[in-house]
């Protein structure tokens, strides 16, 4: 069911940001979507934060017995499938799941949750967008005054935090090496796995309003 605008403008910010224009277009280095939404499209940029974010903790806190399970679980229809889960689990035997992996699917949580807020960070459809790239410091940066600051409040609060200047400086570079299979095991690192838990499970977009 697709929603114009108007509707979706006055639904609170947590609401508004699960839903997503029918089309996007890319403008020079920006995506600008119409002013028809619908809140279950295929690219509710934060369901697949969500769902990133689900996959990323599901890899990290599995134990190995659990992952070579997984392939097929109970859905084996056929010798073809019975076939086809010996052949995954041996590859996630031979291989398991490393930090790249998991890692890549935080920091994509991460940056589609950021890219969905700035998104919504308006109420003039014509100026609705979000920026082209990976780096998660100036994606922040994008968000409105009163957004920006509620995050970065709520996080220092968070029992759990990390250093989020040193989670966000570089995080762009650092993710295409991450994906690329380089990564240094240290905090700074796995902040991205943290960051994304914080999004989606602690950060409140209640009460921010919109520009």
């Amino acid at each position: 069911m697709t929603i114009d605008f108007k509707i979706v403008k006055n639904q609170s910010y947590p609401n508004r940001v699960k839903f997503w224009p029918t089309e996007v277009n890319n403008v020079g280095s920006n995506f600008l979507g119409n002013e028809i939404f619908s809140a279950d499209h295929p690219n509710n940029f934060w369901r697949l934060s969500e769902q990133y974010y689900s996959i990323s903790w599901t890899l990290w806190t599995a134990a190995f017995s659990e992952r070579i399970k997984w392939p097929y679980a109970d859905n084996v229809s056929s010798n073809d499938d019975e076939t086809h889960r010996e052949l995954i689990k041996q590859k996630i035997f031979d291989n398991n799941w490393s930090a790249p992996t998991f890692l890549s699917f935080a920091h994509l949580s991460c940056e589609l949750a950021f890219k969905a807020i700035i998104f919504h960070k308006t109420n003039d459809p014509d100026t609705m967008s979000y920026p082209m790239g990976h780096d998660l410091e100036i994606l922040l940066e994008q968000f409105h005054d009163h957004t920006k600051n509620s995050f970065e409040e709520q996080y220092d609060n968070w029992a759990n935090k990390l250093n989020l200047t040193e989670i966000l400086h570089n995080s762009g570079p650092r993710f295409i090496e991450q994906r690329y299979g380089n990564f240094e095991y240290n905090n700074i690192g796995l902040g991205t796995v943290n960051l994304s838990r914080f999004i989606h499970e602690e950060f409140d977009l209640q009460d921010i309003p919109a520009e």
